[in-house]
């Protein structure tokens, strides 16, 4: 039986590090972290492989991440085929030359890693998601003055609306 490494992605896999060793898994759900946060479009394209893997949230060094899980299917040199569970799929990433990972307290080159090796990949929130804004508050001119000492807030809603083109 392989045994499971607890992975932190550091740039060989072009995520964040994370230099803690034991990450501690939230109360919050994937569910609720969508619902509190929009992930990039940076994030979504440079990530697009890892989309609907999401097992959990976990705090790390007081930060938020959220961890997938992935088998190795194999490494050669660089070249590194992983398979998520989640979403049965797999694809495969080119590390850097000189990435490396965190495996347990230890960092180790992608080459040492084996076929069938187990990993967490740990996505930093606070670099990858925005906090959803889902009101805004507006006050009138005429209710702003100096010796106002009441003023009446209206709290609407935001809705999304396609933009115009932009062409001149």
């Amino acid at each position: 039986m392989k045994l499971i490494k607890t992975l932190i992605v550091a740039s060989a896999f072009c995520a964040v590090s994370a230099y803690a060793l034991d990450p501690v898994r939230t109360d919050m759900s994937c569910e609720q972290m969508g619902e509190k946060y929009a992930v990039t479009e940076a994030a979504k394209e440079r990530f697009a492989d890892l989309v609907g893997t999401c097992e959990g949230i976990y705090e790390i060094n007081g930060a938020l991440y959220a961890r997938a899980e992935a088998i190795i299917r194999n490494v050669r040199g660089r070249v590194v085929r992983l398979y998520l569970p989640a979403t049965d799929h797999t694809f495969q990433v080119t590390a850097e030359r000189d990435g490396r990972v965190w495996v347990g307290d230890q960092k180790m080159r992608i080459g040492d890693m084996g076929r069938g090796d187990r990993i967490g990949i740990y996505l930093s929130i606070d670099k990858f998601a925005e906090e959803k804004v889902d009101e805004i508050v507006m006050a009138s001119a005429d209710e702003v003055t100096p010796d106002a000492v009441e003023v009446e807030v209206v709290t609407v809603e935001i809705e999304e609306v396609e933009a115009l083109p932009t062409t001149g």
